[in-house]
């Protein structure tokens, strides 16, 4: 059967989730408080009524008619996917043609490399400068290999900080070349250009109720771009790609929203915490955050996440490539914050020779 793939297709390797269960989840960029107790009243009565025997709404009105009033965004610059994931895919579907070219910084969200490899574009990596900062080299190669898609993760991850706005608006308004910027994080920090995507035919933002919403397990992502590209990235969108539960768990969420997003200010404490315990371990290095997650690097990493692991903090840890000896660490909740500052307080790196 591998012999009937696409060569390029079968070399890939599938983007491979944490495989580690044990102990608390800071491995993954989540949330890690629970939906508001009446968001999660709502959901039960949710169930109890989804006509779940019909298709969903095609059009998503509830979700799409919520999120134009919660961000002065035009209903009809929105469009839905099953996570952030599916509209990635989408876009590259919609642009996608025989020597594709898509072009993304170095190191950033593995999945845009995967989707493009997938669906046979050619993908061009510029690596980020030493501090993981999107530099000029990045734009002269937008400039010199006009690539028909350009994915920006901002705040980037794993490194955790946004792109310095001024590089990302040299990217805008190149000719023949879309800029997806996908804002993931943006609620815990760095420039939003949402407001700008229904002026910009060339710009596309990407958002998510996965991390500051807290609601990874819904599935439910969204982009704001100008009306006519939503108009044709539809034909590109599979029919009923948002579940009926899903679209009115999300309309329950979004009546909610105050509450939702109101929990950031005190991820965001968590995160100082977080950032100053980690100072205080000896050779340490951490890099600024605009996210819900930490990026270290340390020389004997190894021991550093298996300190943690057996503490029962579950860390991301990386190896190879320039991330080789990092560790990227999700801001947790007010007890995991207590146990990652007195573990990483006990921690003691092996004597070096």
């Amino acid at each position: 059967m591998a012999a009937a793939l696409r060569e390029e297709f079968a070399a890939l390797e599938a983007y491979a989730p944490p495989a580690e269960t044990r102990g608390d989840a800071l491995d993954a960029n989540e949330n890690p408080l629970p939906p508001p107790a009446r968001w999660r009243e709502a959901a039960r009565g949710i169930l109890e009524q989804a006509s779940v025997h019909r298709y969903p709404d095609p059009r998503a009105a509830g979700l799409r008619s919520r999120l134009a009033a919660l961000h002065g965004l035009p209903g009809d610059a929105l469009l839905f996917g099953n996570g952030s994931d599916e509209l990635i895919g989408l876009l590259l579907a919609a642009f996608g043609g025989p020597e594709a070219l898509c072009l993304v910084p170095d190191p950033t969200f593995s999945m845009y490399r995967i989707c493009a490899l997938a669906q046979g574009w050619r993908v061009e990596e510029i690596p980020l400068g030493p501090d993981w900062e999107l530099g000029g080299s990045f734009v002269d190669a937008a400039r010199r290999l006009r690539p028909t898609l350009v994915f920006l993760d901002s705040p980037n991850n794993p490194t955790g900080a946004a792109f310095d706005p001024a590089v990302v608006d040299s990217l805008r308004g190149l000719e023949g070349t879309t800029l997806v910027v996908d804002e993931a994080y943006v609620e815990f920090g760095g420039r939003s250009l949402l407001a700008a995507a229904p002026r910009e035919e060339g710009l596309v933002v990407l958002r998510t109720f996965s991390k500051a919403w807290g609601l990874a397990g819904l599935r439910l992502g969204w982009l704001a771009a100008h009306p006519r590209l939503v108009v044709g990235l539809e034909k590109a969108r599979l029919p009923y790609n948002v579940g009926a539960l899903t679209q009115a768990l999300g309309c329950a969420a979004l009546d909610l929203a105050p509450e939702f997003l109101g929990r950031v200010p005190g991820l965001l404490a968590h995160r100082t915490r977080l950032s100053a315990a980690l100072a205080g371990v000896p050779g340490l290095r951490q890099w600024r955050s605009d996210a819900n997650f930490i990026l270290c690097s340390h020389p004997d990493a190894a021991a550093l996440h298996g300190h943690l692991l057996q503490r029962g903090l579950r860390a991301r840890r990386f190896e190879g490539g320039r991330l080789s000896g990092c560790l990227r660490i999700s801001v947790g909740d007010a007890g995991q914050t207590l146990r990652l500052e007195e573990a990483l307080g006990s921690f003691v790196p092996a004597a070096r020779p």
